[in-house]
């Protein structure tokens, strides 16, 4: 492993690797320090991607972040008959865009698995396994949604996309408008009339950049799961968001 990350820094893109344990870390040569992981960012990236994972790699570019996961999970419940199967059918890859780290587009590089239901009579032959991050077929993790429903609550589609794309995350407008359609109505945060809050200054947009950077870490670096996703980042931009 130590002569492969040795080669790999020698490549023309700057990359930090993890070899499975924080302890177990390799520090990259002095020109590209700038890449380097502390432990209790490891830890984020495990929150990320969720308990049933583990993380086999990190690599980190001028503008991107890729956290290279493998499913730990040896059984799985059939979505159609709830039957449980360890029958492996094969290997798939997902690509899930998650919380911006470091003002960088941070993606999820998951490999999960495909099972054959061991049910007779269920229609369903072959499942996926469902991962902690986002739901089947889906591309954006759940607490990215959360934070886009958040921040939807005082900017326009237009300037929630801003903000997000100054803290590193690659969200169209018409992706707010569409999650803000898609939305349950309990589930929405309450929405200030209009939401006519406007980025008119490069110096409030790096405010509202800020602030949602903040919730982003706040949200990593809590205890408790028992607040709603959508409502604690909506109390943690509210301060920085008001008129």
């Amino acid at each position: 492993n130590l002569r492969q990350n040795r080669q790999s820094c020698r490549t023309a893109e700057p990359v930090c690797f993890f070899t499975g344990r924080p302890e177990n870390m390799f520090i990259l040569p002095r020109v590209q320090q700038n890449h380097f992981f502390f432990p209790e960012e490891f830890l984020y990236f495990r929150r990320l991607a969720g308990p049933l994972q583990t993380i086999c790699s990190v690599r980190e570019s001028a503008s991107e972040i890729h956290i290279f996961t493998r499913s730990l999970a040896h059984t799985a419940a059939c979505p159609c008959c709830d039957q449980i199967s360890a029958s492996l059918h094969a290997t798939y890859h997902r690509r899930i865009q998650t919380l911006p780290l470091r003002r960088k587009y941070t993606c999820l590089r998951m490999t999960a698995y495909k099972f054959d239901c061991v049910n007779p009579r269920c229609p369903q032959k072959v499942f996926m396994e469902s991962l902690f991050p986002a739901d089947r077929w889906q591309v954006r993790s759940r607490q990215l949604t959360a934070l886009i429903l958040a921040l939807s609550a005082f900017l326009k589609d237009e300037g929630a996309s801003r903000v997000l794309a100054a803290c590193g995350a690659r969200v169209s407008n018409d992706t707010v408008r569409r999650v803000i359609r898609q939305a349950a109505p309990g589930l929405c945060p309450p929405v200030f009339p209009g939401r006519t809050l406007r980025l008119t200054s490069p110096a409030r947009l790096e405010r509202y950049s800020r602030r949602v950077i903040h919730a982003i870490w706040s949200y990593l670096r809590r205890d408790s799961l028992s607040q709603p996703l959508v409502s604690f980042f909506y109390q943690k931009l509210a301060p920085g968001f008001r008129r």
